[in-house]
């Protein structure tokens, strides 16, 4: 489940995103650049509005999950717009050298195994202590405000922002696969620029 919820946050960032890119007038080259930017930009203000709700104490789950509702029916052509491009997505390995697709093979075990990794329960030190705490603390509390012995609550960070909508839609497994979302993020960004 936490898997579908977390897909369907990352595109629905991917419309938030490429929503103000329109407005701008930029274009991109390609459909992986696109993703890339227009997520990033998505999850961002995505963390803005978690923060901003932290900040006026309406930090529950209804209200989050009536803002992702809210976010989905006004950024529905979009949706589509992005749905209709993934369908039309191709792969074409035929072409591939050998060497190509065993790096391409070597890349998925890798992106499986962090997968799995992310999976497991936490067990650093920073998770332990502020990046997973923190985010449980202010859904428990149902507001964003500062934590006794935690000098870290003074000044959430936006990681930490996604963190909480995590936390507050679905427990921590959901708060940790933002963090995979984040590292897909990145390979799609090397991809794009080395391409």
């Amino acid at each position: 489940m936490d898997v579908i919820i977390i897909i369907f946050l990352v595109i629905l960032s991917w419309a938030l995103g490429l929503f103000c890119f329109e407005k701008t007038n930029i274009k991109f080259e390609s459909l992986v650049e696109e993703f890339v930017f227009s997520s990033t930009l998505g999850l961002g203000i995505l963390g803005f509005f978690v923060l901003l709700i932290g900040l006026a104490s309406f930090l529950y789950k209804w209200v989050l999950i009536s803002l992702i509702l809210v976010l989905a029916f006004l950024l529905s052509a979009h949706l589509k717009i992005i749905f209709i491009r993934l369908t039309q997505l191709r792969f074409n390995i035929k072409g591939l050298s050998l060497f190509s697709k065993l790096l391409a093979l070597l890349f998925i075990f890798c992106l499986l195994f962090t997968f799995i990794g992310t999976l497991s329960p936490p067990i650093g030190n920073d998770a332990l202590s502020h990046h997973l705490v923190l985010p449980k603390t202010f859904v428990e509390n149902g507001k964003i405000s500062y934590i006794l012995y935690s000098r870290a609550s003074l000044w959430p960070n936006l990681t930490e922002m996604l963190f909480t909508l995590g936390m507050a839609l679905h427990g921590d497994m959901l708060a940790k696969l933002f963090s995979f979302s984040v590292t897909l993020l990145l390979v799609c960004a090397i991809f794009s620029f080395c391409k």
